[in-house]
């Protein structure tokens, strides 16, 4: 195991940390300061699969992400996107 850089707080957890997660979960993008000898590549439902199991199950996570479904980026559903259709700004049809 290796050793934590410190804690994080909820109210911490931004736009560009969650999209830094994503990152490295879906496509093994390296956050600086970790060095993982195996990193994922898990693809974006997977990697927003278990983001998801994070904000609904455990609330590790606040429940505020979504992955839009037209393009699978990331998007913080509480300032964009549409709840209805599950896409984010630049996708929505309306």
């Amino acid at each position: 195991m290796g050793r934590s850089s410190g804690t994080i707080e909820m109210s911490d957890i931004d736009d560009t940390k969650m999209q830094e997660l994503f990152d490295f979960l879906a496509y093994g993008e390296i956050p600086e300061g970790i060095y993982p000898k195996h990193p994922p590549k898990l693809g974006e439902e997977t990697a927003f699969s278990i983001i998801y199991f994070l904000q609904e199950q455990t609330g590790v996570l606040p429940d505020r992400w979504e992955l839009c479904e037209a393009c699978k980026s990331l998007y913080d559903s509480q300032n964009e996107g549409s709840s209805e259709e599950n896409r984010c700004d630049d996708c929505r049809r309306d």
